[in-house]
């Protein structure tokens, strides 16, 4: 499967693909390649057998047998998934696997990719990234994504285009720079070309307002080509492009028609009859005429069909929100009652009768002046309760609303006067976030853009009567914000700030630059709507060397709508982020992407468990690196990962495994990937997996069959045994290789984290005159009166805190019971303050402790604690007063969870770097105590 957006280059991919094919210089090993574009296959009403169908589109294939096919090396092109007009149910279609044996096309399609007919052959799927999931993933072995042209290929592009003049090419390349929603579009080659039109034609000209959003460049090309073609074909002598003749404004509104009503049904091709339905005459439309040469093109569909279309999709979506402004300004209530959702116009309705009656006053000034003068802070800005959200407080919509696309379709509406302009946007808006393919996004961006005055100017000639909409594009504003709080695809999300940029509001984005300026980012929460604009305006940025999504304060939405951002960076710090296998499905997508700059990925103390590496197995092929300790990953991931282990080629050189319940099933698996001569691995560390003897004589056995790479293997923390370790340093004899047997133990081969478990004692010499040891040192009391102690350099002088006396380094776990009121439980460094009652002395507070706190008063508050910072934890379902302590000084992890008999609920971890030993260490406050277990 390949993605990419409208016009980004997909099909362009696919001919030089075949082109190259045909002149021997690549992929020489395929037979045969079919190219089958779906907007073809739309037309196909009779069934086929797949032999049929393939001698449907080339006769020559009627004199080969249907076997012969079958035993060739066979590439199917399938392009243009979002054009599809076929019911692709992959459930309940008939299974074939007879390519003689008749049926309906999507029944063909279906069990072509699904490998029931000719299972042998190779299938490639173009599509727009909104249209790609009608193919179920598990059906797809690669994702990859044509992105267009980088900033050098856009400056390459207009040096060239201007060759001859390079303070031009300079200008235009330096006024797309500055434009945001311009430079993103000019990924797209068409763009390129539409701007270089426009922008050459009028800094040429000295023009002052030169185009800044997308809408205002697509109008001016309009223009300036119907100007062209009437002083190549009329000898007009108009200079005003804005001058548009009678004539000309009838062949515009009818194209406009044309690709309104056909993209409602996602049409990108048109027949002479649809044409004569929107009353174009068949030449006017053709080639031949000079204002449809640029805009409008005819081909030779399926059976030597003539078909027409506009020459990019972009620009029947612009042509789509003329029609639709048009239709507003000229009162055309049959259209819009097909577009209209019923809901918004019956909520405007009863606002403006509340109006007239006096009911509702200051309310809409008062509004007005909400949405003018706000901040992303008071709009969008994400609080603690933002998911618990009423729903009728928020415009979500369910499943019923979703299906109405098209109001009328389903609602029944009938106008009896003209609703408010808002209406209209809000309406596109909702059509175009419920699309199924996304084929509405560039038309609402367009429609939103043409309602600005600067463009309403524009189009004096071509529209009936113009007016400000001011007001209403300001409403909208606030409603596109609302939108961005709601959760959203990542794609919608991304395309709601470029509507907010068409409509001149960059606040968002000036926020988001301000944000990533301050430095601040684990102090200031970011909403779901920000991470969106934060991913949009680091994606057009350069590559980053790192990301780090631990950084970004924000809920699982928002790191949800950040992880896109990946395959803009080398190397991508997601542990400890509480992933889940929702977010792997933005993972996989990222991963996926060809022109992905990731190398090297932490995914570490996520629980994405085996179903989650199984999805993003397809797309580890090109990492590096690889890090996945404390995964929950079982036997069943580890076969997805020797399977990447496997691929060709294989650019993996360090897999980290850590801390997952392998056992020796999973390191067989495992070993069956390493043992691959396409395997080049160079570290594997498998610390704390569960590994056994057994384990370590598959590991022998793959490093004998492929000795040449692996450089360390780490198999700490489990028991190979002597005879083990023995199997692995006979096959392993290069002095050079590390291989890391450190805490051989038998009791290292529990599950979960109780095999690091140490003894603890609690150190007198510490603990405040207020506490009271017992228990042989592992019960600590708060006691209302003073105890006698002696005085002791290590003892807390003003704080009720104690520390152990075991120095820890390595792996680590311990528990603790706690009951009272309230108590930190953490770590410190041996040489924390004792005197005094200051941050240097409280447990959390400075930089040589880090703490969860606990409250109980009547409830469960709790905190984690470092450095006088801190993050609130929310509370779990159910109460305990265990808490468990896992500590791996060396990976610099430090995580806390609470413990219910033997499950261990996760609270939070610390990411840090320790430079010696941690001392387990307690607050204990009135009324408390603490226990070790």
């Amino acid at each position: 499967m390949t993605k990419g957006i409208a016009g980004i280059g997909k099909t362009v991919t696919v001919q030089k693909f075949i082109l190259d094919w045909a002149e021997g210089k690549a992929n020489s090993h395929l037979d045969f390649i079919f190219l089958l574009p779906f907007r073809d296959l739309n037309l196909v009403e009779k069934q086929f057998s797949l032999h049929g169908l393939l001698c449907s589109f080339h006769n020559e294939l009627r004199e080969i047998d249907a076997k012969r096919i079958a035993g060739c090396q066979v590439l199917f092109i399938f392009d243009g998934l979002d054009e599809s007009q076929l019911p692709l149910d992959f459930n309940r279609n008939k299974i074939l696997f007879d390519m003689t044996e008749e049926a309906p096309i999507d029944v063909l399609l279906t069990n072509l990719i699904k490998g029931n007919l000719l299972p042998s052959a190779r299938l490639w799927i173009t599509s727009r990234p909104a249209a790609a999931n009608q193919i179920p993933r598990k059906n797809i072995t690669q994702m990859t994504e044509v992105r267009g042209f980088n900033d050098s290929q856009k400056e390459e592009y207009f040096r060239k285009r201007f060759c001859s003049d390079a303070n031009l090419a300079n200008r235009i390349i330096s006024h797309i720079k500055t434009k945001r929603s311009l430079n993103i579009m000019c990924q797209i080659p068409v763009f390129c070309w539409i701007t270089a039109m426009v922008l050459g034609e009028m800094l040429t000209n000295d023009c002052k307002e030169i185009p800044k959003t997308i809408s205002e460049m697509y109008t001016h090309f309009v223009l300036i080509q119907t100007n062209l073609k009437n002083q190549k074909y009329h000898n007009s002598n108009e200079t005003d492009a804005r001058r548009i003749k009678e004539s000309d404004k009838e062949i515009i509104l009818k194209l406009a028609k044309l690709a309104f009503e056909h993209l409602k049904k996602s049409n990108l091709i048109f027949y002479e009859k649809d044409l004569i339905e929107c009353g174009l005459d068949i030449n006017v439309a053709s080639v031949k005429s000079g204002l449809c040469t640029e805009i409008f093109k005819q081909e030779d569909g399926l059976y030597c069909e003539k078909v027409y279309c506009f020459v990019h999709f972009t620009i029947q979506e612009y042509f789509a929100a003329l029609y639709l402004l048009y239709c507003y300004t000229t009162n055309n209530y049959c259209v819009l009652e097909s577009f209209l959702h019923k809901r918004f116009v019956e909520e405007d309705l009863e606002e403006g009768s509340a109006a007239l009656l006096g009911d509702n006053g200051d309310h809409s000034d008062a509004s007005q002046s909400d949405v003018s003068g706000e901040s992303l802070e008071s709009t969008i800005e994400e609080n603690s309760t933002l998911e618990e959200e009423p729903e009728e407080h928020s415009e979500s919509f369910d499943d019923d609303e979703a299906e109405e696309v098209s109001g009328s379709e389903s609602s029944e509406l009938v106008l009896h006067e003209k609703p408010s302009f808002h209406v209209l946007l809000k309406s596109a808006l909702h059509n175009a976030l419920q699309s199924a393919n996304g084929h509405l996004d560039l038309m609402l961006r367009f429609l939103l853009g043409l309602s600005l005055d600067s463009n309403q100017r524009l189009l004096q000639d071509l529209l009936s009567e113009t007016e400000s909409y001011a007001d209403s594009v300001e409403e909208t504003k606030f409603y596109i914000k609302e939108q961005l709080r709601l959760h959203n695809s990542p794609e919608r999300s991304i395309n709601l700030v470029y509507c907010l940029a068409e409509i001149n509001d960059n606040t968002l984005t000036e926020e988001v630059e301000a944000y990533l300026r301050s430095g601040n980012r684990g102090g200031t929460k970011l909403s779901p709507a920000k991470c969106t604009t934060l991913a949009t305006v680091l994606m057009s940025m350069e590559i980053l060397d790192e990301f780090d999504l631990k950084k970004f304060n924000t809920c699982e939405e928002g790191r949800k709508r950040l992880i896109p951002l990946i395959k803009y960076c080398r190397n991508a710090l997601l542990n400890q982020c509480n992933l889940t296998m929702e977010c792997c499905s933005a993972l996989e997508s990222a991963l996926g992407s060809t022109s992905s700059h990731l190398r090297e990925l932490d995914l570490g103390g996520n629980d994405l468990q085996d179903s989650g590496v199984k999805l993003l197995s397809t797309g580890l092929q090109k990492l590096e690196t690889l890090m996945m300790s404390s995964c929950g990953i079982t036997e069943e991931g580890c076969a997805s990962l020797a399977s990447a282990l496997r691929s060709n080629p294989s650019y993996l050189r360090t897999l980290v495994l850590c801390d997952n319940n392998l056992h020796n099933s999973g390191v067989k698996l495992l070993s069956a990937g390493l043992g691959s001569k396409h395997c080049e691995l160079e570290t594997l560390r498998l610390s704390g997996c569960l590994v056994s003897m057994e384990g370590c004589a598959s590991l022998a056995s793959a490093l004998r069959s492929n000795p040449s790479h692996l450089r360390e293997l780490d198999l700490s923390y489990n028991h190979p045994g002597d005879r083990g370790v023995r199997l692995l340093s006979d096959v392993l004899g290069d002095p050079l290789f590390i291989l890391n047997v450190e805490h051989n133990e038998e009791c290292y081969l529990k599950p979960g984290l109780k095999k690091y478990a140490c003894a603890l004692t609690l150190d007198p010499n510490t603990a405040h005159k207020t506490l009271s040891l017992s228990n042989n040192g592992r019960t600590v009391t708060w006691e209302e009166d003073d105890r006698l102690c002696l005085p002791h350099t290590e003892r807390f002088n003003d704080c009720p805190q104690v520390l152990c006396r075991e120095g820890l380094t390595g792996c680590c776990y311990w528990e603790a019971e706690c009951s009272g009121k309230g108590f930190h439980v953490g770590v410190a460094y041996k040489h924390m303050s004792r005197v005094g009652k200051g941050r240097n002395c409280l447990l959390g507070y400075n930089d040589k402790s880090w703490s969860l706190r606990l409250l109980n008063h009547g409830f469960l508050k709790l905190s984690a604690w470092h450095n006088n910072e801190h993050t609130v934890i929310p509370a779990p379902s159910s109460s305990t007063d265990r808490v468990g302590v896992y500590l791996n000084s060396s990976q610099g992890i430090l995580s806390f969870y609470l413990v219910y008999s033997d499950t261990l609920t996760h609270l939070h971890t610390f990411q840090s770097t320790f430079t010696e030993p941690l001392y387990p260490a307690f607050t204990v406050n009135d009324y408390s105590s603490v226990s070790l277990c």
